[in-house]
């Protein structure tokens, strides 16, 4: 028998505790939603380097404002580097067929809101002063001349790299001991041409 305040009272056998079920994980409001696995690889990958047209794009903006690749692809805020990041996506809304969200993912995973914002800054800019208006489309053609010459130089190396392999595969049918040879002088042939 238990003794409470001076009574004696029979004891009850205790109720066995119920197993009680997990809680879910409460979402933390600052990190970022995740709900596919695809976004999480995307994650950890950080943002995607761009190629073709954009990497032409976001080169050329990098050197004439002096900065890096890493810069523009950063979160900073200040002047020195947004205008120039605005100044990028607009190029790339306006000269590729990338989609907001492609590259707001070149710009290190940023939300294709952003990329829209980037866009109208511009384009305002460009209706409110005609220094703007000039110097964005002095950009633009300078982007457009340099993407021309990227694909004619990609053009001429997939012909010779077709051309190498035909000789190659010619000189493998003659000789099979030859064919280093002919691949290494192609090759030569090839860096040369391209040096020029």
């Amino acid at each position: 028998m238990l003794q409470v305040n001076g009574f004696h009272a029979p004891e009850t056998p205790a109720e066995p505790e119920k197993p009680r079920k997990p809680r879910p994980p409460r979402a933390k409001p600052w990190a970022p939603a995740v709900r596919r696995r695809d976004n999480i690889a995307s994650i950890k990958a950080g943002p995607k380097r761009p190629r073709g047209a954009a990497h032409t794009i976001l080169n050329h903006v990098c050197s004439v404002y002096a900065l890096s690749e890493l810069e523009m692809t950063s979160r900073r805020r200040c002047a020195a580097v947004s205008k120039p990041r605005q100044t990028a996506m607009w190029l790339m809304k306006r000269l590729t067929e990338l989609s907001y969200p492609d590259i707001g993912r070149l710009f290190g995973d940023m939300d294709h809101t952003t990329v829209i914002h980037a866009v109208n800054v511009i384009e305002s800019g460009m209706a409110a002063s005609a220094l703007t208006m000039k110097t964005m489309l002095n950009l633009e053609e300078e982007c457009k001349a340099l993407i021309e010459v990227d694909q004619l130089i990609e053009m001429t190396l997939t012909q010779l790299a077709e051309n190498m392999h035909e000789k190659a595969m010619r000189a493998c049918a003659i000789d099979p001991k030859r064919a280093h040879d002919v691949i290494a002088t192609a090759l030569d042939k090839m860096l040369e041409e391209h040096k020029e």
